[in-house]
Formats: C-alpha cells, sequence, structure tokens
C-alpha cells in the first residue's frame, strides 16, 4: 500500500467529516437578488409600517387616561407583558375605547392616528392622539454574539444597528456572505465591499430576518478533535503495514 493510498484515504475522511458536521443552522432557499449593488439599492429604500392583523397597539390620548390602553402618559406601568394594548384583528379592525371597531389595517401611523383624533374631536375638544406598535421586532441568527428577536422603537433602523443589538459580530462571522430575508426575498450582502456610509444606510423592517453564517475555518476547526486522531491512525497503519512488507 503506497502513501498515495493514504493520503487519499485521509483526505476523503476529512472531507466526509467536513460535509457532515459543518451544516448552517439556517438556509434560505427562496430566490436571491444576484448582486450586491442590487441588494444594497433594495434595502436602501425607507420604510414606514403599515398596520395589519396581529398588530399590538398602545393608544395614548393626552389628559384622557380612561379612554386611553397603555397609555405613554399614565403615571402607571404600561408595559405590554401586562396586556395593556389593542390587537389588529384579521379582519384589519381593532376595538377602539368609547369608538368601537375601527379599520386600521393598511393604514400609516400617522394615518391611523389622524383617524382617531378625527372621531374623538366630536367629544374631546383638540385631543393629542399617539399610537406605537408594540411588536415590531426582527431576528438576527447565526454568528453573532448574542443572536434572537429584537424589538424596533424607531421608524428607520439599520442592520448595522441590528448587529449592534446582537452584541456585534463573533470570531466565526463571514460578514462577506450576511442574508437578510424580506418577504419571501434573499438578499446577500458583503459588508467588506460596502463603505460605512452605504452600511449605515441597509435600512431593515419589521419581520425582517439577518442571518451571518459562518467562515469555513470553523468548521475545521470544531472537527479538528475527529479528524486528527482518524488521521493519526491511518498514518500509524500506514507506517506499520510499509514496515512489514
Amino acid at each position: 500500500m503506497n502513501k498515495s493510498i493514504y493520503h487519499t484515504i485521509i483526505l476523503v475522511l476529512v472531507i466526509t467529516l467536513l460535509s457532515c458536521n459543518s451544516s448552517e443552522l439556517f438556509k434560505y432557499k427562496g430566490d436571491y437578488l444576484n448582486s450586491d449593488l442590487n441588494s444594497f439599492e433594495y434595502l436602501n429604500e425607507t420604510y414606514l409600517h403599515v398596520l395589519g392583523p396581529d398588530d399590538k397597539l398602545s393608544l395614548s390620548i393626552w389628559n384622557h387616561d380612561d379612554m386611553a390602553v397603555g397609555s405613554a402618559y399614565s403615571i402607571y406601568n404600561t408595559n405590554e407583558s401586562f396586556g395593556k394594548w389593542i390587537l389588529i384583528d384579521q379582519d384589519s379592525c381593532a376595538a377602539l375605547p368609547f369608538i368601537g371597531l375601527t379599520k386600521l389595517g393598511g393604514l400609516l401611523i400617522h394615518e391611523a392616528e389622524h383617524l382617531i383624533t378625527t372621531m374623538l374631536s366630536e367629544n374631546i375638544k383638540d385631543p393629542i392622539v399617539e399610537l406605537k406598535v408594540l411588536n415590531k421586532e426582527i431576528t438576527v441568527l447565526g454568528e453573532v454574539k448574542h443572536p434572537g428577536n429584537f424589538k424596533l422603537e424607531k421608524e428607520t433602523n439599520s442592520l448595522v444597528e441590528a448587529i449592534g443589538m446582537a452584541e456585534g459580530f463573533n470570531f466565526y462571522a463571514n460578514t462577506k456572505r450576511i442574508i437578510v430575508v424580506r418577504d419571501g426575498q434573499g438578499c446577500k450582502i458583503d459588508l467588506t465591499k460596502l463603505n460605512t456610509v452605504q452600511q449605515n444606510n441597509i435600512l431593515l423592517k419589521s419581520k425582517d430576518i439577518v442571518y451571518v453564517p459562518s467562515k469555513g475555518i470553523k468548521a475545521v476547526q470544531l472537527n479538528s478533535p475527529i479528524i486528527i486522531p482518524f488521521a493519526t491512525a491511518l498514518t500509524s497503519v500506514g507506517i506499520i503495514v510499509s514496515l512489514t512488507q
């Protein structure tokens, strides 16, 4: 048995082990935008949140806490965990105090505020109304220090801010192949090709998924405790065989 056979066996084992253990946590199989430039342009648009089914809203009415739900103006705890919110149902309607069932789905937040203000004006002089969506969030997965779901407090949010929410990249992060999934569309982003201004203008919206894949070196390092003993054993067998021939 010559040395080339040993090397071939070792190579096959290494490839097999890597292929079995280097599967990604998240693999998107939808349509991708083909170039980083196209992806950048697609994600460079400012999105205003459109109200829709399952949105949770707080309703604040200045000096009228009895008509509000989870009011930002109240001195009492108004945290979402206390159930102080209004839910938009599957028909895009919400049950508003002293107003009744009102269709809010399909409206921007400021449009819904204007509608509610107009309705309340029949009984309140110059009402001050503020709506807030409580369940706007994004998901960050992969090679970041703290993956998970993160709430969006602002109307405009960037990819850089999302990575910051996840406490930054870890050692194995592949910043050349970041994927943003939105509305069934996967966008590949190479952050190393974008300048700081461009990086800060990759904008996200609620329900986006950010996935940071790992570098190839991770699979090698994680599998080295398995590969090295196999390689050592094969080498030993080769030496014994060669000495006995």
